[in-house]
């Protein structure tokens, strides 16, 4: 435990479920608690520098905490995170993640001569580097870099219009980094642009280029910049040919990358092809009804009937999908709703963990969830989607938040970044929806689905419009 000001700050270790592993802030005169950190993952040392708490611990799930991150045992190197700061007047998880390696904890004592803070324990490394048993943090100067960003995509299905997208950088102690832009090579940014982002919520960034002339090539190259330190320039895109007029609505998906893209236009046998080119099929489950005429105007591709339990779900699991768009074209006038596309345990039945999905409510209401930490999560859309007509329907979930789009346009987004954990199947046209808000009458859907598709990252807003609309002009 340690003193500042009129509070008191304590570690907890503990070992088992149920046990208390975080840190507190507590008004000794009193015994009145003002804040709980509620990470798992023993705390060994804390303390106070310039009105921040420092904890040394092997932090692995602060999904319970403001601003932390859900267990990374399974899915990080390295696993824990030793050494995190709060804030001192509510615990919330501030931008600050030097980490060391531990032999097997880590820190067990951290000080303060008032300016620096000094860390102590069984470590051998401080941020990948030698250093052995002690070390210490200094006030300043930031002499800290942003990571080099990854090599950015650029896609151009619209005449004119280049979309740069790239996910975001990190700092080791500054959560807003500013990103510049370059073209083929160019000295001079062409654009800039600013985002928050942390080791664990990395939202994806975009730019629109309109500036080139149709039927140009160009590149791409980003770079971070945190208080004056720039990373290096990232590896150049590929290079993109601006496009002279509106890409078909399927070569508009294909140029987004998608994981698979099922267009659902089998008139017989039991597979759903994927048009990506990934080989993720996917198999025809129960009563459908194939031939319908399709959600694209002009494209001679058909779209499936789904009623009475009848669905379309993957071939093969995936693992634990953190980062993703979800999109489908839906045609109804049921009364009962239904799950229209979504995420769950099991391949053909009934799932026991569901969510990542898409669901319409009896008064024809769209909502898109994630279960997430031990609550659901939606954005929900205005009521009468069931009228009889097509709908695009898109879902997006990453270091951006939650995204919810009908016909190209945002109708609502949720700051949630992350979803349940488990190994589950992407279906489209029902699965288990008990105790989710506003569940329909059915949780299978009665109604058209067509042009099914699932990306592992976030679409832009402007990529989903350009889907949308490029199915109107196909």
């Amino acid at each position: 435990m340690t003193t500042a000001g009129d509070m008191v700050y304590g570690a907890a270790e503990g070992t088992g479920g149920g046990c208390f592993d975080g840190s507190f802030a507590a008004d000794p005169m009193t015994g009145v608690e003002r804040w709980r950190d509620l990470c798992l993952g023993a705390t060994q040392s804390v303390a106070v520098v310039g009105g921040v708490v420092y904890k040394g611990s092997h932090a692995h799930d602060c999904g319970r905490s403001v601003g932390g991150f859900p267990e990374v045992k399974s899915v990080r190197t390295g696993a824990s995170w030793h050494l995190l700061a709060l804030n001192v007047s509510d615990g919330a998880i501030r931008a600050w993640t030097p980490n060391t390696n531990g032999l097997p904890l880590g820190p067990r004592v951290l000080a303060t001569d008032g300016a620096q803070l000094f860390v102590g324990g069984d470590f051998t490394t401080v941020n990948g580097r030698p250093q052995q048993g002690l070390t210490r943090f200094a006030a300043a100067p930031d002499a800290t870099v942003p990571t080099r960003p990854a090599a950015p995509v650029a896609s151009s299905v619209q005449a004119g219009r280049v979309t740069v997208s790239w996910t975001a950088s990190t700092d080791l102690d500054d959560e807003t980094l500013r990103y510049r832009v370059y073209r083929d090579g160019g000295r001079t940014p062409v654009a800039e642009l600013s985002a928050a982002s942390r080791p664990w919520v990395r939202p994806v960034l975009s730019f629109d280029d309109v500036s080139q002339a149709p039927g140009s090539t160009h590149t791409y190259r980003v770079d971070a910049v945190a208080n004056g330190n720039a990373s290096v320039k990232s590896v150049a895109s590929a290079a993109v040919t601006v496009a002279s007029g509106d890409l078909s609505y399927a070569d508009t998906v294909r140029a987004h990358r998608p994981a698979f893209y099922w267009r659902l236009g089998e008139t017989s046998g039991g597979s759903a092809a994927d048009a990506s080119g990934q080989g993720r099929t996917g198999n025809y489950v129960g009563t459908l009804t194939r031939g319908l005429e399709g959600a694209i105007p002009g494209d001679g591709d058909t779209a499936v009937q789904v009623a009475g339990g009848g669905f379309v779900t993957a071939a093969a699991n995936l693992v634990n999908p953190q980062s993703f768009s979800i999109e489908a074209w839906v045609r109804t006038t049921t009364t009962t709703g239904g799950k229209i596309v979504g995420f769950g345990n099991s391949q053909n039945g009934n799932s026991s963990s569901y969510d990542r999905h898409v669901y319409m409510t009896n008064a024809g209401e769209l909502v898109f969830g994630v279960y997430y930490p031990s609550q659901t999560q939606i954005v929900r859309s205005a009521a009468g989607f069931n009228d009889g007509r097509w709908h695009h329907v898109v879902a997006t979930m990453g270091g951006n938040g939650m995204a919810l789009y009908v016909d190209g346009a945002a109708v609502g987004t949720n700051p949630t970044t992350f979803a349940q954990r488990y190994t589950g199947y992407w279906r489209a046209g029902g699965d288990s929806l008990g105790g989710w808000p506003s569940a329909p009458t059915r949780s299978y859907f009665t109604g058209a689905l067509d042009e099914v598709a699932m990306y592992p990252t976030v679409l832009s807003p402007t990529q989903v419009a350009s889907h949308h609309d490029n199915a109107l002009t196909n």
